[in-house]
């Protein structure tokens, strides 16, 4: 009876029969029994005894890809992103991507398929990225994508990017990213005036006329502001801040008023005073 010593073994990975520690049988020796009726009453090896039996470490085999943001501003890597990758047969490993954005994770081993996930908010949530901003100030969450790069493979569409054959390397696994740049900040770049119903003024100024302040700036498409106007009189404090939805003020000059007066203009953002830029300043 000629036997093979591998054939007792599993096959794995590769088609392969494994011993221990991932390395495959690929032995060529062969065995002789000599037996009566079910029993085993000797062996030897074959004449001459084959000594070319080799153990054949496993290809080794990576998943790799990059996390980023691009558009026409420029390509901007998102470091420090702990990735899920799912490794059939094999536990499930959480690369990081380094200060390139790049990520790779070995699948040396794994049984065919494996997946690619971004993190995941939280126990059951959505899987995307945490809290952060890119060097160019955008918020991660305002962000568009991503775009994964590689081709999905999935069959049932619930992973990001998966592919049914886990024996060759496999690259390119990319999140791609667009809108890396938020809005510029809106800022007042000048104060005009005019009468109440927009005529230039006619100075000099008098107690009780009314002055048209308009806010001229520059301010994104889209992006929600309100304008906050104040006067004062030569070295008095300005008066309280007057806040506009639109880009005018009307002003009445006090019935005492006579006197040099400046008024001031700036853009805001939010409610709070580090959403709004400095106070402009134009004497009336």
């Amino acid at each position: 009876m000629v036997q093979d010593p591998c054939q007792g073994l599993p096959t794995g990975p590769g088609g392969y029969r494994y011993i221990t520690d991932d390395k495959a049988c690929e032995c060529a020796a062969y065995q002789v029994d000599w037996m009566s009726g079910e029993s085993l009453v000797g062996w030897k090896m074959g004449d001459p005894p084959r000594t070319d039996c080799t153990v054949q470490e496993p290809t080794t085999r990576t998943v790799s890809g990059r996390v980023y943001c691009e558009d026409s501003s420029g390509t901007y890597a998102i470091p420090n992103i702990t990735m899920t990758i799912i490794r059939n047969g094999l536990d499930t490993a959480y690369p990081k991507t380094n200060q390139d954005g790049n990520f790779s994770e070995s699948l040396t081993g794994t049984d065919p398929g494996f997946a690619v996930r971004l993190p995941q908010a939280e126990s059951g949530g959505p899987w995307v990225l945490p809290d952060g901003e890119l060097p160019t100030g955008q918020a991660y969450s305002d962000m568009d994508g991503p775009t994964q790069i590689a081709k999905d493979n999935c069959q049932n569409n619930t992973y990001e990017m998966c592919v049914a054959d886990a024996r060759e390397n496999h690259t390119g696994f990319d999140f791609k990213y667009s809108n890396c740049s938020p809005p510029p900040a809106p800022q007042c770049t000048s104060l005009s005036m005019a009468d109440a119903v927009g005529n230039p003024i006619q100075h000099p100024i008098t107690p009780q006329q009314e002055i048209l302040l308009t806010c001229n700036g520059n301010v994104a498409s889209g992006l929600t502001i309100h304008y906050q106007f104040r006067v004062g009189r030569g070295s008095d404090e300005p008066s309280a801040e007057t806040i506009s939805t639109n880009n005018t003020h009307l002003f009445s000059v006090p019935s005492e008023g006579y006197g040099g007066y400046a008024a001031q203009c700036r853009i805001c953002t939010g409610t709070t005073e580090s959403s709004c830029q400095e106070w402009e300043y134009w004497p009336l």
